[in-house]
């Protein structure tokens, strides 16, 4: 007996332990090709089998000639919802037993290269209904930035020991990582994981980055190898000419801190440059990123936020992270985004950001009600001063 009958019989003992029986053939002379709905039922048997879930009982007629039938409840397995493919005799039933034997081992799952990830969850703004968001929802958001840009102005500085000389960032997020091929063709894929950096006071940074899920495509399918608590990323560069002490050198009056910010980024792209205010959210983005931001820097920020007619609020919200925030967002019309910020209302600190991506329907803008999908965000859960390791 070869390794083929040997899989053949571990796959008929598995789907009579199912309860699964074949019916009859067709009277018809016998051909090369073997159904495909029989072969994708009992694909769909195995991997149900392996996951411990029952056969579905929503079965729709997928015809005779080898279909896979139930005699406890009665019902045809259906096929399973792959692109169909060509019938192929030789080697389809070492491919099941292989799929079995994969999802089997050890009791572990294995993802299969076709599963999807579901994006997460659009989150629930106060002033905004519930899975609706819009480029224009919310209210305008002046008040409420200057607001928290006093409560963050009056905290004190992070508690920082003498031997305390390194900055130290904890997010986990989604990422989007847009990559040009061959003849300038784009790939998008959202890669999710958990980020460390510590910045040294001599501009060295250390970043580390671990997988906490494979890698996925906007539409959802499985498209990297990543498995959780991989490392991705490990090593120590150079910080360049923002380093450690960068944030003390910024202006704190809100608008010479805008112009410093937004105008190198505006003179670099002549040609179509990206929204000011989109820069600035960046610029935030990347400074809580990697720095100890000092409240009075924190509290500048956020009025040069105010000061941007664009921007707007989106009320009371809970992050990712499960903490209570404050949601303001600006519409990106260059990228079809929705740019969201969430702040600490207690401490004026910065929580998450968000991207929340509406895909055009023929036209450059969004069409009346087209729900948006969530492209990427990022939870800033730990930003302190640690010693040197």
């Amino acid at each position: 007996m070869n390794r083929s009958d040997d899989d053949a019989q571990a796959l008929r003992a598995m789907a009579s332990e199912l309860g699964l029986r074949r019916t009859p053939p067709p009277a018809e002379p016998a051909t090369d090709d073997v159904d495909e709905a029989w072969v994708e039922g009992m694909l769909d048997a195995v991997v149900r089998r392996a996951r411990g879930v029952a056969p579905r009982d929503d079965a729709e007629d997928v015809g005779d000639g080898g279909a896979l039938v139930s005699p406890h409840q009665g019902t045809v397995l259906p096929r399973v919802g792959t692109p169909r493919r060509s019938p192929v005799r030789r080697g389809w039933f070492a491919l099941a037993a292989g799929v079995a034997l994969l999802l089997g081992v050890g009791g572990s799952i294995v993802v299969h290269p076709q599963e999807a990830v579901a994006a997460p969850p659009l989150l629930s703004f106060s002033a905004v209904a519930p899975g609706s968001p819009t480029p224009t929802s919310g209210t305008p958001a002046r008040a409420e930035l200057l607001a928290l840009a006093d409560v963050a102005g009056r905290q004190p500085a992070a508690p920082r020991s003498p031997l305390a000389t390194v900055q130290h960032v904890s997010t986990q997020q989604w990422r989007l990582e847009v990559t040009h091929g061959a003849d300038d063709v784009e790939a998008i894929t959202v890669r999710p994981t958990a980020d460390d950096s510590w910045l040294g006071p001599d501009g060295d940074l250390r970043l580390r980055e671990v997988a906490t899920a494979p890698e996925f495509s906007p539409t959802g399918e499985l498209v990297g190898r990543s498995t959780p608590g991989d490392l991705l990323r490990n090593e120590t560069v150079r910080a360049g000419e923002r380093g450690a002490a960068w944030p003390s050198t910024l202006p704190r009056d809100p608008g010479a801190l805008f112009e410093r910010l937004v105008a190198a980024s505006q003179a670099s792209s002549v040609v179509d440059p990206t929204p000011p205010t989109s820069v600035l959210l960046a610029e935030i983005e990347a400074l809580f990123g990697r720095w100890v931001v000092p409240p009075d820097l924190t509290s500048s920020l956020w009025v040069a936020l105010a000061d941007r007619p664009d921007v707007r609020s989106l009320g009371q919200v809970t992050d990712r992270a499960g903490r209570a925030g404050q949601g303001f967002s600006h519409w990106n019309a260059q990228d079809k985004t929705l740019e969201v910020v969430i702040i600490d209302p207690v401490t004026g600190s910065l929580l998450a950001t968000e991207g929340m991506y509406f895909p055009p329907q023929g036209a450059d803008e969004p069409a009346d009600g087209a729900k948006p999908v969530v492209s990427s965000f990022t939870t800033y859960l730990s930003v302190q001063w640690v010693p040197a390791p």
